[in-house]
């Protein structure tokens, strides 16, 4: 299993020209994977910069967090159906309703992270929402690669 995985893991220019290069049809889970976390990481810079925004203007941290996680969900949701995702699986509208669901969740696992790191553990909003960023890229990927993107 881990040599697999190893295996999947583009090393050289080539390799990784190859995978970025590789028809979203073609692409091997981990291939979706690896694409996934470009565009989440992509994502975390958009949605970071607005919460960062949202907070110089005085914004409460639990509404900057929502805010601009649902401007980030639009700009992850265009770029995963560009470069990750074969979009059509569900018409078009039931593929947006589901990815705004999925990221419903993700946002109320978020917030919640967000407020037991800042109201409990005494961190900086953004390092908070640095950890619940991270918790939340799992369940996002996942929900998208079985079931609103599932072939």
């Amino acid at each position: 299993m881990l040599r697999s995985i190893r295996d999947s893991i583009p090393l050289s220019r080539a390799e990784l020209r190859d995978a970025v290069n590789t028809p979203l049809a073609d692409l091997s889970p981990m291939g979706k994977f690896l694409r996934y976390g470009m565009v989440g990481g992509a994502s975390a810079v958009v949605d970071f910069s607005i919460y960062a925004g949202f907070l110089a203007l005085g914004l409460h941290y639990l509404v900057a967090a929502t805010l601009s996680f649902v401007l980030a969900v639009g700009f992850n949701y265009a770029l995963s159906i560009r470069f990750v995702f074969q979009s059509g699986y569900h018409p078009k509208h039931r593929e947006i309703v589901l990815i705004y669901l999925v990221s419903g969740i993700g946002i109320v696992i978020n917030l919640a992270i967000l407020a037991l790191s800042v109201e409990w553990l005494g961190l900086d909003p953004l390092i908070g929402k640095v950890v619940g960023t991270g918790a939340v890229f799992g369940w996002n990927f996942s929900a998208r690669y079985f079931w609103i993107f599932a072939r």
